[in-house]
Formats: C-alpha cells, sequence, structure tokens
C-alpha cells in the first residue's frame, strides 16, 4: 500500500492485492494498432468480459503513449453479449470457467484520446476461439500526469504491470491454468 497527501491535504491511498482488481493473466500478441490478452476465470459472471475487454484496451493505448499520459475509459458503444455463454439449469446463464481472450484494436486516435474495438472469446481446451462472449468499440482518453493522477504511481504501476504481463511473471503457479 502506498500514501501519498496533495498540496490540498488529501491523502491517496493505493492499494494492492484487491483480488482481481487487474483482470489480464498474459499479453499473448501486441502490435503497434492491437493487443492479445488472456483471462483465465473459474465461476466467474460472464459481465467481467467487458472488464477485460476495457483493461486490455487501456493497456495498449499506455504502452502506445510509452507511460508518459494517464489513460482512461471513457465509454463504450454498440456492445454486444452472447446471449448465455455458459447455460445452467437453475437460472438459464451460468458462470464462466476458462480461458477468456481479448483483442483490442485501434481503430482511431486523437491528441487526447483514442477508439478500439475489442472482441472476448472463450477459448478451448487446445487454446482456439470457440464461444464469443462480447464484443464492442471502447473510447478511451488520455490526459498528462497531474496531482489528481501522479505520475510517480502511476506510471511505475502500469509500466511494471505491462512488463510482468509479457513476460508471465505475474502469474503465480496456481493461476497458470484457471484461477479460483
Amino acid at each position: 500500500m502506498k500514501t501519498q497527501t496533495g498540496s490540498h491535504g488529501a491523502t491517496t491511498i493505493i492499494t494492492g492485492g484487491i483480488s482481481r482488481f487487474v483482470m489480464l493473466d498474459r499479453i499473448t500478441a501486441r502490435t503497434g494498432n492491437s493487443m492479445t490478452t488472456h483471462t483465465a476465470l473459474r465461476d466467474a459472471p460472464a459481465y467481467l468480459a467487458t472488464e477485460c475487454m476495457a483493461q486490455c484496451a487501456a493497456l495498449h493505448l499506455r504502452a502506445a503513449l510509452r507511460f508518459e499520459r494517464h489513460v482512461f475509459l471513457l465509454g463504450m458503444r454498440e456492445v454486444q453479449f452472447a446471449e448465455c455463454p455458459a447455460p445452467a439449469p437453475e437460472d438459464g446463464c451460468g458462470l464462466l470457467t476458462g480461458t477468456v481472450a481479448c483483442t483490442a484494436t485501434r481503430t482511431g486516435e486523437t491528441e487526447s484520446g483514442a477508439a478500439y474495438l475489442v472482441a472476448c472469446r472463450l477459448l478451448t481446451a487446445s487454446g482456439t476461439p470457440a464461444i464469443h462472449l462480447a464484443s464492442g468499440e471502447m473510447l478511451l482518453s488520455s490526459v498528462p500526469y497531474s496531482e489528481r493522477f501522479p505520475e510517480q504511481v502511476l506510471r511505475p504501476r502500469y509500466e511494471a504491470l505491462f512488463n510482468d504481463l509479457i513476460s508471465g511473471s505475474l502469474l503465480s503457479p496456481a493461476c497458470r491454468e484457471v484461477r479460483p
């Protein structure tokens, strides 16, 4: 945990170890305009696919900007969800277990933001895309670091996260297959 007091006396507390705050487990592919990530889930609500989508697109934009600006989600458009990716007799739609692959492709960029088309699929045991979970457009903004978004805290955090996701060092041995 890091504590920081700003010039107005406000205290910012940034904590780590929040269960599943970072949904992404690894970056499996990256180009100048796109990135694919994998997330292992066990008994997770299907709507978490949208969080994976947002994190994938935001991390790609942060890296494209060399981590020199703060990036955040402005909104989502035309998001389409699978009707029921994992049927369960008791409630009509169940929970996701397996690896979710999200691919974010940048479709446009301005000085202060970017648009991404993002699609998430549940992979088969052999790693091929099987079930479409969700897709849509993610709209992101970037702003200079500031007192509210402190560079000395955020930049090293996202650079380390990016490097860990590329190397796979973020995964504990228990998480390499399916996270609880």
